[in-house]
């Protein structure tokens, strides 16, 4: 496992790219996820979460899942041989009331792990 910290997307312009002509697909009725493949030699992610989805508390510990979901993933994958360069991007839906807040790490870990690994390994 790598402990480095994975690169995040932070300008609007890379969201926008990403909307416009990234691939979507659908994890769970709560969260979609959004990609593209890049130039660079690194997994970059971002997350799309409004204030629908919970309340801040609930929001950062969503981007920490999935900063430390990217970190493992990405870490196994990327050899020297083998580097995957993906733009992705978590959004994150809103759904009935207090569902997102009770989310257990291990039921989003196995929601978000193996369509990320289908993700970094075609990239």
């Amino acid at each position: 496992m790598v402990s480095k910290r994975p690169y995040s997307i932070k300008r609007a312009s890379d969201f926008q790219k990403l909307r416009e002509n990234g691939k979507r697909k659908t994890v769970a009725p709560w969260l979609f996820v959004s990609y593209l493949k890049t130039s660079e030699d690194y997994v970059r992610f971002g997350v799309t979460a409004s204030r629908k989805v919970g309340n801040a508390v609930v929001r950062n510990r969503l981007k920490r899942w999935c900063r430390e979901i990217v970190k493992q993933v990405a870490g196994e994958l990327s050899t020297a041989e083998n580097q995957s360069s993906v733009d992705i991007n978590f959004i994150f839906k809103p759904v009935a009331d207090g569902f997102i807040a009770k989310l257990q790490y291990r039921d989003f870990k196995s929601a978000v792990e193996p369509i990320l690994r289908k993700i970094c390994s075609a990239c």
